[in-house]
Formats: C-alpha cells, structure tokens, sequence
C-alpha cells in the first residue's frame, strides 16, 4: 500500500497561523483533479469566525467568488474520531467552537465554468486571534 502522500496531492492552504482578521488561503489547481478535501484544525478561539470557500479563474484570484459546498464535517469534542456532517449557511462554515477539525468536501463539478482554482477565505475572525491552519487533499 502506498503513502497518502504518494496518492494524493498534498497542499498547505492556509498556513497555521494566529489570525485575527480576514484571511485568504493560497490558491490552488484543480485543473488535474476531481474532488478536494480541505482539513481545517481550530485551536484556540474567542467567539469564532466564518469559513468561505472560493473559486477563481487562476491563482492572481481572477473572478474570486464564493462558492458553496452545501456541507461540511466538524469533528467532536478533540481528541475524537466522530464527525457530524452539517450545512453550510449562506455559503459558509461556521466556526465557533475551540479544538475542532473541520472538513470541506468539493467536487470539481461543483465549480463553475472556466473556474479551476480554489481556496479558503476566512471571511471575519474576532479581535482576539483564532489558532487555525488548513490542508487540502486533492
């Protein structure tokens, strides 16, 4: 059996940070690829922040819109190895609990026309800084 890293492309999207206001992942291809994963882990937060997925027309963000993926998962109490599969609302995960993996699932046919590049936006984040960094799994 192969590593995952010899099945997959691996990609740091987000890079671990503390952020503390709106913050655009690197974008990346999806020229090649048929679905991604994003892998999100939130460490500390104070009231939370919205996660937004994007697409765009190439990695300078041409066209960026918000694309939603009509689900995500968040993990249980951390350490855990129980996912809930919930709704976005208005096209974005929301973060608002401490300790929690969250995972994004898109597939290449959920993106428009022309559009072959995606990414995380985090569309707002509290005062004080929310402990996040993100891979994505293509």
């Amino acid at each position: 059996m192969d590593a995952m890293v010899q099945e997959n492309k691996l990609v740091n999207v987000l890079h671990p940070a503390a952020l503390s206001s709106v913050a655009t992942g690197d974008y990346i291809s999806m020229k090649n690829y048929q679905h991604v994963s994003f892998i999100v882990s939130v460490g500390a937060l104070t009231t939370g922040s919205l996660l937004q997925v994007k697409e765009a027309k190439d990695a300078s963000a041409t066209s960026a819109t918000v694309i939603d993926p009509g689900h995500y998962w968040v993990s249980g109490t951390s350490p855990s190895d129980t996912m809930t599969k919930t709704s976005t609302a208005s096209s974005a995960t929301a973060i608002t609990t401490a300790n929690k993996t969250y995972t994004i699932e898109l597939n290449g046919s959920q993106l428009s026309d022309d559009f072959d590049w995606v990414t995380l936006y985090v569309a707002s984040s509290t005062a004080s800084s929310m402990l996040t960094g993100a891979v994505a799994v293509l």
